[in-house]
């Protein structure tokens, strides 16, 4: 299915089928668990760069500004825009229509509880820190030298690029993705590659710890820990 979200159809599925959650609210957990993971990507990414405006992280790698721009846009959107959506949208459309009853009701919740959404955001650095560090890992085993404050660039945009741009979740995107970015720190194609491999590798691991026999049963068991997170509120609802 198209992008790293293809499967989130069939997590939903089992979600809802583990947890008795109705199809909208399963949906709902879906999108927020992939929300809060893309924004904290987009932060991570917002403050390295204004780290290095300010000359406080290393200057000896650069990305296209177009990139910054981007990364800066979705910061700004997701703390001053998205926040506020209920009420910009209740301002512009009324109280009752299309947009509302379809996508802000089901994702009520993470509006009103401030304490839910603080617990699942630091749950979301958690993660993408423990990823961040398994990058490391990685950089190290094949003797690679990448600035440790670019970690928080490239990771998170070759994250995005597979979220974003069709493909057949993320294969193909992802791997050129890492080499585009860690050209920029002068490692070949040949290195770039082996370390998408490497993640690759990595995923595969922890995506298929069951055997594919006995899975099924455990699928909402194995759904990833932010998702139950996001969702226990709901179950008491």
């Amino acid at each position: 299915m198209p992008t790293t979200f293809g499967g989130d159809a069939v997590r939903g599925y089992y979600l809802k089928r583990g947890t008795n959650l109705s199809v909208k609210r399963a949906i709902a957990c879906i999108f927020y668990e992939r929300y809060t993971g893309m924004i904290v990507l987009f932060w991570a990414a917002s403050i390295t760069f204004i780290l290095q405006d300010f000359g406080l992280v290393s200057k000896e790698w650069q990305v296209p500004y177009q990139l910054v721009l981007f990364s800066h846009l979705a910061s700004f959107l997701s703390i001053f825009v998205v926040p506020f959506l209920p009420k910009l949208n209740k301002l512009i459309f009324g109280n009752e229509n299309w947009i509302h009853v379809k996508i802000i009701e089901p994702l009520l919740i993470y509006w009103e509880d401030q304490e839910l959404t603080i617990k699942i955001l630091f749950l979301s650095v958690l993660l993408q820190g423990g990823v961040i560090a398994c990058h490391i890992f990685i950089a190290k085993s094949l003797n690679l030298e990448i600035h440790l404050s670019y970690y928080f660039v490239f990771y998170p945009l070759t994250t995005i690029a597979g979220f974003l741009i069709p493909s057949l979740n993320g294969l193909g995107v992802r791997e050129g993705a890492y080499i585009y970015f860690l050209k920029k720190v002068n490692i070949g194609s040949e290195q770039g590659l082996a370390f998408s491999i490497c993640w690759l590798i990595v995923l595969f691991t922890t995506a298929h710890n069951t055997p594919r026999l006995r899975c099924a049963p455990l699928r909402a068991s194995r759904v990833r820990f932010r998702q139950i997170c996001s969702c226990f509120i709901l179950l008491d609802k």
